[in-house]
């Protein structure tokens, strides 16, 4: 009786231990991915050139791994396949500036089965010291900043009507226009750095960038809050109280109007396909080339409407303290976030992983495009009235009321730097490149920074 009990003891023991060396067995499709995914990835910078990942294996039974990077912020992507647990990245330019972050991952596969990824490793370039460049005079508050898109020009527009070009490395004044009197309230590039577009009360004006020379104008019948070209350079769109209109950007004439009420803020797609704007009711999408409206949602005095970079989801931000998320090709809401007073700002990141907004409950926000979490609040001393993501999406950016704007860690929150001006920050604008920063500000200057980097490895994407 005793030697049927151990035989039977024993023949448990080995089926058992057979059910998991089968479990864990990478060639059969019943295994879950993550028991078999590689650990512990570490990467090594070894020169400006060279990068060494290494990690770990957690199965003796695999025919190899897959090495994968992203650059800036694109998606992830094969680079090799290797038996061993380390690969040299020889494709490395950390001198270039146009490469601001590496990303790696590892996968194991066998047979045509992959694995779960490994953790992640990030070699970045991140901000590590943050200063003055340049302080530019006007005798009016700044209201209206802009690089240009190659980061060579700086525009500015003040409270008198005044306009100025400024040589962004230097300071020096390229031009000026100082024959106006109505409020510069928004100023702006086209993608090819060759015009600049501006508002000065009821009237667009579109000039040469490099001489200032008058290209065309245009007015509304009131005075206009927002204007901007599309990325593919052929139009401009504009929003005053009661009308959208846009314009072909070579000649200046009308393409379509639309009327509303109280018209606040109008964007084009980052497609140049769609029109978005927000009223004292509503959010509408338009499609750009034949001004056809695509659809209408409800949203409360909003202040400002935006796209995600991808051109799948708009932002609104309204005076009824929500924002709200929506499918651009259908207006389904996705989801809706609350702030304890007006918005006055959003902005997607160019990853399209995240949503700022800011607001006069002077708190900025932080959240989850896709799911709406709340990742992280700010704070201020008043009313914010602009947020924004710098375009590497490691840094956002909150002014206002107060007379400081703060520059902090997207993903952590924490504040990394601050500046000033005097009576409050009415316009903020990165440079491409995340190298510097210009600012607006009541106190009749705007200031241009400069970043100092240092490349670092991050334990996140």
């Amino acid at each position: 009786m005793y030697r049927n009990n151990t035989l039977i003891l024993l023949f448990l023991i080995i089926l058992i231990s057979c059910q998991e060396r089968e479990w864990e067995n990478p060639y059969d499709l019943d295994t879950p991915i993550e028991i078999w995914a590689p650990l512990n990835l570490n990467i090594e910078v070894q020169s400006e050139s060279e990068i060494k990942l290494t990690w770990e294996t957690t199965s003796p039974v695999i025919d190899g791994f897959i090495v994968e990077r992203k650059t800036n912020n694109d998606v992830f992507y094969e680079i090799f396949r290797t038996a061993e647990t380390y690969y040299i990245d020889k494709d490395i330019d950390a001198q270039s500036v146009n490469v601001y972050a590496y990303a790696y991952r590892i996968k194991a596969y066998a047979d045509k089965q992959i694995s779960d990824i490994s953790n992640v490793k990030k070699y970045q370039y991140k901000a590590t010291d943050f200063t003055l460049r340049w302080t530019g005079q006007h005798d009016a508050s700044v209201r209206s900043v802009a690089f240009s898109p190659d980061n060579r020009k700086v525009a500015s527009g003040d409270n008198y009507g005044i306009i100025k070009l400024w040589d962004a490395a230097t300071g020096l004044v390229t031009w000026t226009l100082d024959y106006f009197s109505c409020t510069v309230h928004t100023i702006s590039f086209s993608p090819d750095n060759k015009k600049v577009v501006y508002v000065n009360g009821a009237d667009i004006d579109v000039r040469d960038a490099a001489t200032g020379e008058l290209l065309w104008y245009s007015d509304h019948e009131s005075g206009i809050g927002s204007v901007s070209f599309s990325t593919d350079n052929n139009m401009v769109v504009s929003g005053d109280e009661d009308f959208v209109n846009v314009w072909d950007a070579q000649t200046g004439d009308l393409i379509w109007t639309a009327d509303d009420m109280s018209i606040s803020s109008v964007r084009f797609s980052p497609n140049s396909s769609y029109v978005v704007y927000g009223t004292s009711n509503n959010v509408k999408l338009h499609d750009a080339l034949t001004g056809t409206l695509l659809w209408q949602e409800p949203h409360n005095d909003v202040n400002s409407v935006n796209f995600s970079y991808d051109n799948n989801m708009i932002v609104s931000g309204g005076g009824d303290s929500t924002l709200r998320v929506w499918e651009t090709t259908t207006g389904a809401l996705i989801w809706t976030g609350f702030h304890d007073d007006e918005i006055y700002s959003v902005n997607f990141s160019q990853d399209n992983s995240k949503i700022v907004s800011g607001g006069l409950d002077n708190t900025l926000k932080v959240w989850d495009a896709i799911s709406g979490e709340k990742l992280w609040t700010g704070n201020h001393n008043d009313n914010i009235y602009s947020v924004n993501f710098s375009p590497d999406n490691s840094m956002v950016i909150s002014a206002g009321k107060d007379d400081t704007f703060k520059i902090w860690d997207t993903e952590m929150g924490s504040l990394l730097f601050t500046g000033d001006h005097v009576g409050g920050t009415t316009s903020i604008n990165f440079s491409s490149d995340n190298s510097m920063l210009v600012t607006g500000g009541m106190d009749e200057t705007l200031k241009v920074w400069q970043f100092a980097y240092e490349w670092e490895v991050l334990d996140r994407d």
